[in-house]
């Protein structure tokens, strides 16, 4: 055994021996909020292996109106145990740049008043069995010894290139609603947050260089052998408990009236992380002016691994090393205050008033996205205000009720459309019948009714009709109950400019050499052409070396998961049901589907040997045939994509993403474009070539020039 592993396990025996010594200790500050349960944690992070071990206890009073005989709690870092549940703001692959490696939570015992307990964990849920049934206003005292298992990742519960995002780390007790536990599971869409407000005394200890940003505050450090510190942090009245860190983050911070508002941040993006402070000052007093007073004395913002996106905690924001960066580059940048904003408002709607985020995400994304528009029109900038809110009524093709919940979509564009543009829309209706003054005073009532409660969709209503009476409340939910869709076909009048790829002759024609050029464009771009509904197979090869099957396999996934779901879903009017299956399956199949996506080329993927000289658009070598012209393609690496007619069925379509050796077309999907949460559109790959031969119908070679028109 070596000395670092001696050192943790020390580390792991002090935090059993100690636990109840330090955490006895009288609190003051208990007496604040008697009512609410207490969660009393202590943990050791070896970072270098990802390994956390904690000690949890829970001090509970049963307050369901119901004597209980089991608590149930979220074990939410066991969806990170597949890729299939692993909670996702883009392709999940992207999540894992160096290959998908599991997260979870174990739990080793649980005790209840201190006496062994019988348990199960099914997934996501623990569910703790009473020895005798916890009547109505008794307590009980749960105590828990768990290990997290944390995942390479760039996701939020995760560690990767030096920053690590704890959230969902230890085991948090679900709502119970007075009926039942309320049972919520992440998924791959939204969030799955629901709980009831709580006190936190958490301490960790973790490598002394580690910089942590938390809920709540801190209260003291102090350090510990062998190059260990332990950080002691207190949150009071708080929905759920995250920790940041890494050995890099640079801290500023800056007053906001009694407020502190604290940025970390990697060095070489200074002034974003300065400007957040800027822009979280800001939004505070707005919000604080519109909705009611922020009641905690810090706010943290915390520069993460996320890809381009932000997420909510209590007293915390996290925001994507993307949008830095993009911030460092371009200045000002409306997306990146966006984001920030976003995450400050959630801080009211989710964090200080309560919803259940999976079956009512409208009451804080809807909300929060309108507020925020809001937040940019009432300080004289209503040209992003029409941006993000007003111009979308036009642009919806398709939308559910807005009082859908998490599980009645099926991917990320439907969403978003719906809960983000669609509820935001509502809203600024609602705000433009009622006028600004009413409008206010509908948020503070809110805010005065669910301060510290969760609310949920019944009680909203019973606070507008009770402010604007029953026909503004009717008004209202008719509108947001309103679903609209949009007519599946294919779009064969394709705007020339919108092309994702530049082809270019030689200059001497006769030589018949195509240049691909790469115009800049993602391979969202190629998508926003393809509109089919129905069955889809996206078929990989497996006749071609380890690497390339392995490549072409990840890139069938990507495309399965990402590009469609968030490219084509929002353009369909029936369910689009994908699945990924190799050239030896497709083969096999005796009919074929209403869209097959191939992905390879015909040397090692064995389907599409088979079908290349049936389609219109043919692959030989470095010639590609394009109806009866043939032409060289020069350069020996490249990728593009094309979308023909099935040779055996016209109303069906095949598509083709090509890779000249079979490898690198992963790469192409990972990590390099997102699509904008609040409408500012796609981030450009530059690294993808794509290729469309239909105009108008017609299959053609089509030459363009600098400016993407037609060359003659």
């Amino acid at each position: 055994m070596n000395s670092n592993k001696k050192v943790f396990v020390i580390l792991i025996c002090l935090v059993v021996t100690f636990s109840f010594i330090y955490f006895n200790k009288a609190k003051v500050s208990d007496t604040q909020f008697p009512e609410n349960n207490t969660y009393k944690i202590q943990a050791t992070y070896d970072k270098e292996k990802r390994l956390l071990k904690g000690y949890q206890i829970l001090e509970y009073t049963n307050r369901a109106g119901k004597d209980l005989e089991e608590l149930k709690f979220h074990l939410f870092a066991n969806a990170y145990r597949d890729l299939k549940t692993v909670p996702e703001v883009s392709g999940d692959l992207e999540h894992y740049p160096e290959g998908f490696n599991e997260g979870k939570t174990t739990i080793k015992e649980v005790k209840a008043n201190e006496e062994a307990a019988e348990f199960k964990v099914d997934n996501q849920i623990l569910s703790v069995k009473l020895k005798k049934k916890l009547l109505k206003g008794e307590s009980v005292k749960i105590e828990m010894e768990f290990e997290d298992l944390i995942p390479k990742t760039n996701n939020n519960y995760g560690v990767y290139d030096g920053i690590t995002s704890l959230a969902y780390w230890y085991p948090i007790l679900a709502v119970h609603d007075g009926s039942d536990w309320q049972i919520r599971e992440y998924g791959k869409i939204g969030e799955s947050s629901y709980s009831d407000m709580a006190n936190y005394y958490v301490n960790i200890t973790l490598p002394e260089d580690e910089i942590t940003v938390s809920t709540g505050i801190k209260t003291g450090e102090h350090k510990e052998e062998k190059g260990y510190k332990k950080v002691e942090m207190e949150a009071l009245n708080v929905r759920d408990f995250v920790i940041i860190s890494s050995d890099k983050f640079v801290k500023k911070e800056k007053k906001a009236g009694e407020i502190t508002i604290n940025s970390y941040f990697l060095p070489e993006n200074k002034a974003a992380g300065e400007a957040t402070l800027k822009y979280g000052e800001k939004a505070l007093k707005y919000f604080e002016n519109l909705i009611g007073p922020y009641p905690y004395k810090e706010l943290d913002i915390a520069e993460t691994n996320m890809i381009n996106s932000g997420m909510e905690y209590p007293q915390l924001l996290s925001v994507g090393r993307g949008l830095y960066e993009e911030e460092e580059n371009l200045k000002n940048s409306v997306i990146f205050e966006t984001t920030v904003v976003h995450e400050a408002a959630h801080q009211w709607f989710y964090g200080i008033i309560g919803n259940d985020q999976q079956k009512e995400p409208w009451l804080d994304e809807s909300f929060v996205t309108y507020l925020t528009a809001k937040y940019f029109k009432d300080n004289g900038r209503e040209e992003i205000f029409n941006q993000q809110v007003k111009n979308n009524e036009s642009k919806l093709k398709e939308y559910k009720s807005v009082f859908s919940t998490v599980n009645d979509f099926d991917g990320w564009n439907s969403y978003l459309d719906t809960v983000y543009k669609r509820g935001s829309l509502v809203l600024y209706k609602l705000n433009e019948d009622m006028g600004e003054e009413k409008f206010k005073q509908l948020l503070q009532e809110i805010y005065k009714e669910y301060k510290y409660k969760n609310l949920n969709t019944e009680k909203f209503l019973d606070i507008l009709t009770k402010t604007e009476g029953e026909e503004r409340s009717q008004i209202f939910k008719e509108d947001a109950v309103k679903e609209k869709k949009a007519k599946a076909d294919i779009n064969k009048n394709i705007k020339l400019s919108d092309l994702p790829v530049e082809l270019r002759r030689a200059k001497n024609a006769s030589d018949k050499v195509i240049e691909l050029k790469n115009k800049g464009y993602s391979i969202n771009m190629t998508f926003d052409f393809l509109a089919v509904k129905g069955d889809a197979n996206i078929v990989y090869g497996t006749e071609g070396n380890e690497e390339q099957n392995k490549d072409m396999r990840l890139a069938a996934e990507m495309i399965l998961e990402t590009s469609i779901e968030q490219s084509s879903m929002k353009k369909q009017s029936e369910k689009f049901n994908g699945k990924v299956v190799t050239d030896k399956e497709a083969l096999d199949m005796k009919e074929m589907p209403d869209l097959t996506i191939i992905v390879g080329n015909p040397d090692i993927n064995g389907y599409y040997k088979e079908v290349n000289d049936k389609l219109d658009i043919q692959i030989h070598g470095n010639k590609i045939s394009i109806v009866d012209l043939d032409y060289d393609i020069k350069d020996e690496r490249y990728f593009f994509s094309y979308l023909v007619d099935n040779y055996a069925d016209e109303e069906k379509k095949i598509m083709v993403f090509y890779s000249r050796d079979g490898t690198g077309i992963s790469t192409t999907y990972r990590g390099y474009y997102y699509y904008s949460t609040f409408g500012g559109g796609i981030k450009y790959n530059p690294d993808f070539l794509g290729l469309i031969a239909e105009k108008d119908g017609k299959k053609e070679v089509m030459i363009f020039d600098e400016e993407g028109k037609v060359k003659e």
